[in-house]
């Protein structure tokens, strides 16, 4: 059996050949500076509380689903699988009900005024009324046809 490949094969592409180093002989791989001041500190204190509620809520439960299955301390056993499963909607609610706007970035932050009353600008800039009076989304499309209106 020939494992060679054939002439008429082309010659298979390297992924790695873009990140070669001819001085060192290795691979050279990118690196990406991070700054950890760009995050907001809310922002932080939450993912991480986060992932130690979510890794303490998947402990629980398999060490309480392994307790069960073996029949050894069953007691123990269900009060950790609860303790797991209750992190785990724990994590959950807290995952839902974490406001985004609550945390404030420097490139989202309109100045509507110096917060002393005295605005120079004549127009509200928060409102987006219609002649209606009703408000719109502007970023919302609006259909001009319906299928009531091509019905005779």
């Amino acid at each position: 059996m020939d494992l060679e490949p054939s002439d008429h094969e082309p010659e298979e592409f390297d992924p790695e050949s873009d990140l070669y180093d001819p001085d060192s002989d290795s691979l050279t791989i990118p690196r990406v500076e991070t700054d950890a001041s760009d995050a907001d500190p809310k922002l932080v204190t939450m993912f991480w509380a986060l992932v130690l509620v979510v890794k303490a809520s998947i402990l629980a439960t398999a060490l309480g689903i392994l307790l069960l299955a073996f029949d050894v301390m069953p007691q123990f056993g269900l009060a950790a699988l609860a303790a797991g499963l209750v992190l785990a909607g724990f994590a959950v609610y807290r995952y839902r009900t974490f406001d985004p706007s609550a945390v404030s970035s420097d490139d989202d932050v309109e100045d509507y005024g110096d917060g002393d009353g005295d605005d120079d600008s004549s127009e509200d800039p928060v409102s987006d009324t219609d002649v209606e009076g009703t408000t719109e989304d502007p970023t919302v499309e609006h259909s001009t046809g319906s299928v009531a209106e091509d019905q005779p």
